[in-house]
């Protein structure tokens, strides 16, 4: 009985020993885990904050490249900084003694969470990188700003002490050469008048009662020329600032400018490309019309819709015009703001011409039926005209108000004519011409009826002779005025009634 007692005891024992030692396992198996969970959580955090600080490292070593590059770039004029003077900076300002203290500092000071630690920012959900850009930016600009102010001498300083007195005036000259324009003009163009006052130079620095900076005036003064009225005050010593402005003039001055209207075309063109600067304007082609072509144009263009021939609709402006090559009636769209139009327009022949025999049929009409012209035009060009005059400011074609309808005089001002004015002035002076036309065929036709010719000399002739040569004569008139009256007749001038009875008084019926 012992003995089995003592082995049931034993292995009660063993029992008790592998319950207890597989509790710890799984506890310390359990807390090995949660550990391991932890460890991967961090290095994932850790990993995003390396990716984030390469990322910033990357931005800050770009913004030095684009510094450096504009500093020795040649639309700058000259970089007179060298890159032993970025070094000298760099190592007044970090010293390598006091390097691992200033680290400090500026980790101290970047808002963080963790004191002067900057654990805070490896959960990545304290700052946005542009946050924490920013936040850098202004810990370093702080700490750092007031002391390089008198690190590096002055632009004007550099400038004095790189060249010789005898050089000085020659390269600044050449400096501001560069800044002539680039692109060649074809200063011969009929439109073009070049004046002084189209241009504006200022030459730009800080002012101080240093020596250096009197002799750099004196010598933009004396050598070069310069007015003291081109010389501007500046705030900052790190640059001397070169300016030429230029009027505007049309883009046709540019010389060699048709062999970039393909590759204009292709990039405009381009889904997602941008060739100008104003992304709101719309430009159709890289060569503007003439100031000729482009009046001509705006007469016909607003006198169809004043007429109301091309229909006006928010986003666009149509009409129909029969294209001969299909054989068949198309609609054409164009853009609602006028000066694109036109530009629109400018480029194609057939909406030009279809527009044309628009307006030619609508005046034609007019012709044939002078009461259509007070009844039905005359008030739709008087609607078109006050909706210019009251279009608001904010509306697209509210620059082109004074092109369409004019200026009207005024005692400090003279009267400027419109593209409306214009058209009104020679479709009256058109209606005045068909009218003396009419009255002078009918008062031809009565004297070739009568017969008063008169003889060409004094020769004395016989009454045959000269019954014989006025009937000749009279027939010879009579039938160029009757194919004159057919001419006018199929043009649209004489209506039938009118083409009859000036025939039967020809005719002396």
């Amino acid at each position: 009985m012992q003995g089995e007692a003592k082995r049931v005891l034993g292995q009660v024992c063993e029992t008790i020993e592998h319950n207890f030692n597989l509790a710890v396992k799984q506890e310390s198996l359990q807390i090995v885990k949660t550990l391991q969970k932890q460890v991967q959580t961090r290095s994932t955090k850790v990993a995003a904050f390396s990716l984030l600080v390469e990322n910033l490292q990357g931005d800050y070593e770009q913004a030095e490249s684009n510094l450096k590059q504009l500093n020795f770039d040649e639309m700058s004029g000259e970089a007179i900084f060298e890159e032993s003077d970025l070094e000298s900076c760099y190592n007044i300002l970090l010293p390598s003694q006091e390097f691992r203290s200033y680290m400090i500092q500026v980790s101290a000071e970047i808002p963080s969470g963790r004191g002067e630690s900057l654990a805070g920012l490896i959960g990545g959900d304290r700052l946005a990188p542009e946050q924490l850009q920013k936040e850098i930016d202004l810990t370093v600009d702080r700490l750092f700003g007031s002391r390089s102010t008198n690190i590096v001498n002055s632009a004007i300083a550099s400038f004095m002490e790189n060249y010789s007195s005898a050089t000085r005036s020659t390269r600044l000259g050449q400096i501001m050469q560069e800044a002539a324009p680039l692109l060649r003009l074809n200063l011969s163009d009929p439109y073009f008048r070049n004046s002084e006052s189209k241009s504006s130079t200022m030459v730009g620095f800080k002012d101080a009662d240093e020596q250096e900076i009197k002799e750099f005036k004196s010598l933009l003064r004396q050598e070069l020329g310069i007015a003291d009225a081109v010389l501007k005050p500046t705030q900052t010593s790190s640059e001397i600032l070169i300016v030429t402005e230029y009027a505007g003039f049309p883009l046709r001055l540019i010389e060699g400018l048709e062999e970039m209207r393909k590759p204009y075309s292709r990039q405009k063109n381009a889904p997602g490309s941008f060739v100008h600067n104003d992304y709101s304007s719309l430009f159709a082609d890289i060569i503007p019309p003439d100031a000729g072509t482009m009046e001509e144009l705006e007469d016909l263009f607003y006198a169809c819709l004043a007429f109301d021939l091309i229909q006006r609709h928010p986003e666009k402006l149509q009409f129909q015009y029969y294209d001969s090559l299909r054989d068949g009636y198309h609609t054409a769209t164009l853009s609602p703001v006028w000066h694109q139009a036109l530009e629109e327009l400018a480029n194609r022949e057939d909406l030009i011409a279809a527009l044309r025999g628009l307006l030619s049929r609508a005046i034609g009409e007019i012709e044939k039926q002078p009461s259509r012209w007070k009844g039905h035009y005359l008030p739709k060009l008087r609607q078109f005209v006050r909706e210019v005059d009251n279009l608001p400011e904010s509306d697209a074609n509210y620059a082109y108000r004074t092109t369409v309808v004019g200026i009207p005089a005024t005692t400090e001002t003279i009267a400027k004519e419109g593209a409306i004015d214009r058209f009104r002035r020679r479709l009256q002076q058109q209606f005045q011409s068909k009218q003396k036309q009419k009255q002078m065929l009918t008062q031809g036709t009565r004297q070739v009826i009568k017969g008063e010719i008169m003889p060409a000399d004094d020769r004395p002739r016989t009454q045959t002779q000269t019954q014989t040569q006025t009937q000749t004569r009279g027939a010879e008139d009579g039938m160029a005025k009757l194919k004159q009256l057919v001419q006018m007749k199929k043009e649209g001038y004489l209506t039938d009634a009118e083409f009859d009875a000036a025939k039967k008084r020809l005719l002396g019926l």
